[in-house]
Formats: C-alpha cells, structure tokens, sequence
C-alpha cells in the first residue's frame, strides 16, 4: 500500500470511528434522560442563526410554534439556552445558546449551519430526526418516533405524509402485529442519510489532510478506543 493510499486508509477509519461515537452519544443522551432529540434540533435551529425567535425556529424545524414554546421552558431550565434583546429590535427578545447549551450541542454531534442539506434536496430538522428515529429502529410506530423525539404524536403523524410522499420512508406490516403497520426507511431514505453521513465525513477527511502520519495514526487509535468503550456501554 501506497503513503497516499495509507493516509487515506486511515483518513477514512478515523471518519468511520467519529460517525459510530457520534451516534452512541446522541443515543445516551436520549437514553439517559438528558434531552430528546426534539430539544436537540431546536438547539441546532438556535445554532445555526446564532440567535433566533421562537418563530424562526419553528420554521427552521417545520413545527408548530407551540410545540417549540412548549420545549424552550424545557431548555431553559436546564441552563442550555437563555432569552436575551433582540439586537434588531430591542423591545423584542431572542433565543441564545449558552455556553452549557453549546457543549451539550458538542457532545450530540456537529451543529450543522444546514442540517437537512443532502444531494437530492434539502429535509428540515423535524423530518431528518424521524428518519434518525426510523433508522435507529429499523422500524417503528408512530408513537414510537414521537417519544424518541419527544415530540406529540400530532407533529409526527403530519411529517411522515411529506416523507412517504418524498419515498423516504413506507408503512409496513409490523413483524410482532401483522394487523398493525409500522414506518421504515426505504432505499432512497437510507440513501439520503448516508448521504448525510458522507458529507460529514467530506468534511472531517478534508480537515485531516495536512496532517502528519504520526498524528493521523495516534488519532485514529484514539477513536477507535473511545469507539469501543461507548459501544460496550460503559457508564
């Protein structure tokens, strides 16, 4: 094997270890009581503007501002965000990330300026975290989805129309209930996730490239440690 055909070797086991703890940390910290993922995209929302109105945010996530009004009290409490003036209209007030709310943003995963951007257009927040909560499932109901991401079961039974429309995802004969359904990726859904997941790691291997070997080796032991130990579940 070639130096080049090393370093891209290694480049690519680095990304692959990055996605996995990726994903076992958003797993946690839903597991663990933490935050749902549906706090986690308006933590995303609030990110990607930097500051934001309860109304941007609702529209960047494609929900309902009462769903996002019921959440933000959530967030708040926790520390994770803050109401500060609105720099554009002092009489007004937006929504901040704090710092606490930033590092809990790092722990889930990268906080994408456009999370829902794949080749074949573009999926909003609310819909890319169901296809997320499918995926993890390999299949689920409805309600199942909406307790994921905590959300009501109202927001994610309006989703998954644009979503079976789009032929993202299908309703199939639930394996334990033959007489119930439950919603699956198709294809195209599983390609547009890993469609994400490749654009991240674009991303990664791009800022690897001027790298040192050394360095890229080290990094890539490390990774795959970290990998090991979340994905045996330790606490």
């Amino acid at each position: 094997m070639s130096g080049d055909q090393a370093r891209t070797a290694l480049s690519m086991s680095i990304v692959n270890s990055v996605n996995a703890v990726s994903r076992a940390l958003r797993k946690r910290a839903v597991a663990g009581g933490e935050i749902g993922l549906g706090e986690i995209g308006i933590l995303k929302a609030v990110a990607a503007h930097e500051r934001a109105r309860p109304s941007t945010i609702a529209e960047t996530l494609g929900l309902d501002l009462s769903v996002v009004s019921r959440r933000l009290p959530t967030l708040e409490a926790a520390g994770l965000i803050e109401r500060i003036p609105d720099p554009a209209d002092r009489r007004a007030q937006v929504i901040a990330l704090t710092a606490a709310g930033t590092e809990q943003l790092a722990r889930v995963g990268p906080a994408a300026s456009r999370p829902g951007a794949a080749p074949g257009g573009e999926i909003g927040l609310g819909e890319l975290g169901i296809l997320q909560a499918v995926a993890a499932h390999e299949h689920a109901r409805p309600s199942t989805i909406a307790e994921i991401l905590g959300l009501d079961l109202s927001v994610v039974s309006r989703r998954l129309p644009a979503l079976e429309a789009s032929g993202l995802v299908e309703r199939i004969a639930d394996p334990d209930d033959g007489r119930s359904r439950v919603v699956a990726l198709t294809q195209a859904g599983a390609e547009r996730l890993a469609a994400l997941n490749a654009s991240t790691g674009q991303a990664i291997a791009a800022r690897l490239a001027d790298w040192d070997t050394p360095d890229l080796e080290l990094l890539a032991r490390l990774t795959r440690r970290l990998e090991r130990d979340l994905t045996a579940g330790r606490p």
